[in-house]
C-alpha cells in the first residue's frame, strides 16, 4: 500500500501521489494478515481536503482486490483521481474509487486505448451523507468492456449524484447495458453490485446524468437463432458419390508431381525416370488366320468415322 494522508486531530490537506512509469503498474492482491487491498490510497480524516491522486503509465494492471482509493471520513472533500495510460487499463476484480462520508466526493477521470473490467470491478464514487455531490466519473477510451458484475455507479444520498460520461467508440457489456433507475438507498444501489449485471447508475437526492454511451442495440437486434441442426450431414453424405452402392466404383490415386514426394515422409522423387527399360516386342504384322480355322462370318456393313463403308459383325 502506497498511501498519503492526514490524521484527525489536523486540518491540513492531505498530500497527493503522482506515479509515472512508461512501461507498466501492476496493483495486485491483499495482505495475507488482514486482507487489506494493495493500492494506491489519499486519504483525510480531518477537515482538510484528501490529496489528489495522479497515475500516469503504459499500461495498468488492477486485479485480485488491488485498489486505487482516494476517501475522507473527515469534514474535507475527496481528492480526486486522475489515471493515464497508453495501452490497456485491464482490471480484474480490482476497484477504484473516491469516497467521502459528510463532504463531496472526488472525481474520477480516466484516459486509456482501451478499459477492460472482469470479474467484479467497480469504478465508483461514493458520498454518505450530507449536501456534498458527488464525483464525477469520465471514462475516456477507444473501446470500454464490462463483464461479471462490474460496475461504474456514482452517488450522493443527499447531494447531486455525478455525472458519468463516456468518450468511446464502443461500451460493451453482457448482457447489454440497460439503464437502472436511480436511487437514494445505499442498500439499495449495494445490491447492485451483485446483480449479475453490469450496471451504469448515477443516483442521489438528484440524479445525476450519464452521457456518451453508445448505441449499439443493433448488435443484439441483428442477432438470429441458428437451428440446432443448421447443417444435416447425414443427407450430404448420402448424396455424394462416397456412399453410391452402385457395384462399379471408381479409385483415385494420387501419385506425386515435379518431385513433390507422394507422402511426407517418404524421399523425393527424382525429376527423371529410374525405371528399367524394356525393349518393345516385335510387331508380327502376319495375319493370325489360317486355312482350317473357323470363318467368322459378317452380320452387316458398317460406316467408319472417315466415311468408308465396311463389311463385318458386331462385336459381343
Amino acid at each position: 500500500m502506497l498511501a498519503a494522508d492526514t490524521t484527525s486531530n489536523s486540518s491540513g490537506e492531505g498530500g497527493s501521489l503522482n506515479i509515472n512509469a512508461s512501461k507498466s503498474i501492476e496493483i495486485i492482491g491483499t495482505a495475507k494478515t488482514d486482507n487489506s487491498p494493495s493500492g494506491l490510497t489519499t486519504e483525510t480524516r480531518s477537515s482538510g481536503k484528501a490529496g489528489n491522486l495522479q497515475v500516469s503509465t503504459g499500461q495498468l494492471i488492477v486485479r485480485d482486490g488491488g485498489t486505487i482509493l482516494a476517501e475522507t471520513s473527515g469534514t474535507g472533500n475527496a481528492g480526486n483521481i486522475s489515471i493515464n495510460v497508453d495501452n490497456l487499463l485491464n482490471m480484474k476484480t480490482g476497484n477504484i474509487s473516491t469516497a467521502s462520508t459528510q463532504s463531496s466526493g472526488g472525481n474520477i477521470q480516466i484516459e486509456a486505448g482501451n478499459i477492460r473490467l472482469f470479474d467484479d470491478s467497480d469504478i465508483t464514487t461514493f458520498v454518505s451523507i450530507g449536501e456534498g455531490g458527488g464525483g464525477n466519473i469520465t471514462l475516456t477510451a477507444n473501446s470500454i468492456i464490462a463483464l461479471d458484475d462490474s460496475d461504474i455507479l456514482s452517488f450522493a444520498r443527499d447531494g447531486k449524484g455525478g455525472d458519468i460520461k463516456f468518450n468511446t467508440a464502443g461500451f460493451f457489456s453482457t448482457p447489454l447495458y440497460r439503464p437502472t433507475p436511480p436511487t437514494t438507498d445505499a442498500n439499495a444501489l449495494d445490491a447492485l453490485d451483485g446483480n449479475n449485471r453490469v450496471d451504469v447508475n448515477a443516483s442521489g437526492a438528484v440524479s445525476g446524468a450519464i452521457t456518451g454511451v453508445p448505441d449499439i442495440t443493433f448488435i443484439e437486434e441483428s442477432l438470429t437463432d441458428l437451428p440446432n441442426n443448421q447443417i444435416d450431414t447425414n443427407a450430404l453424405i448420402a448424396n455424394s458419390c462416397i456412399n453410391r452402392t452402385a457395384n462399379q466404383n471408381s479409385t483415385f490415386f494420387i501419385t506425386g508431381k515435379s518431385g513433390i514426394p507422394i507422402r511426407p515422409d517418404d524421399a523425393p522423387l527424382p525429376h527423371h525416370s529410374t525405371g528399367s527399360i524394356q525393349s518393345l516386342p516385335t510387331v508380327n504384322n502376319r495375319p493370325s488366320w489360317k486355312i482350317g480355322d473357323p470363318v467368322v462370318e459378317p452380320t452387316g456393313v458398317y460406316k467408319l468415322p472417315n466415311g468408308k463403308l465396311i463389311l463385318s459383325r458386331k462385336c459381343s
